[in-house]
């Protein structure tokens, strides 16, 4: 199952430098917990380029800014979910992001990452949504963070 272990409900934007856009806090995550992190995406029009999305464990940069939506000049929505997957010693990278999203000239788009760096083996004591747009005249958001925890008893 899961169950609710922090939220973030007002939305963060970012332009054409690497931000961090929403920081949960949580209350302390054991090691070897998992999460499931799941929020609202948004790219707004006004330049030709895409919007990027990655996710922060602690201060460890597990998954670096990808491409999550099109380069077309339009507005984009769409949904973002992260899996942090139980991390023990030797299974650090059991992780993933995946994000759909839909506009106009694009259709829908998918986009998935892996873990590329090994998540924190320790307790997990905040979660950072990271992003950044192609072009300063491009503004791309995230709210509604809702970070769970995953029972596994």
């Amino acid at each position: 199952g899961l169950q609710i272990a922090g939220y973030a409900d007002a939305e963060a934007t970012a332009t054409n430098s690497a931000t961090a856009l929403k920081v949960v806090t949580l209350a302390d995550i054991g090691v070897g917990e998992g999460l499931v992190i799941r929020a609202n995406v948004r790219k707004g029009s006004g330049a030709a380029a895409s919007a990027s999305l990655g996710l922060k464990v602690n201060a460890t940069q597990v998954v670096a800014n990808v491409a999550v939506t099109s380069a077309d000049n339009e507005a984009v929505s769409g949904h973002a979910e992260f899996v942090v997957w139980q991390q023990t010693t030797n299974h650090l990278k059991g992780g993933y992001m995946r994000v759909i999203s839909h506009g106009a000239a694009q259709g829908t788009n998918s986009a998935t990452a892996g873990f590329d760096t090994n998540a924190p083996n320790a307790t997990i004591t905040s979660i950072t949504v990271t992003g950044v747009t192609g072009d300063a005249g491009l503004s791309f958001g995230v709210r509604d963070v809702v970070v769970y925890r995953l029972l596994t008893t």
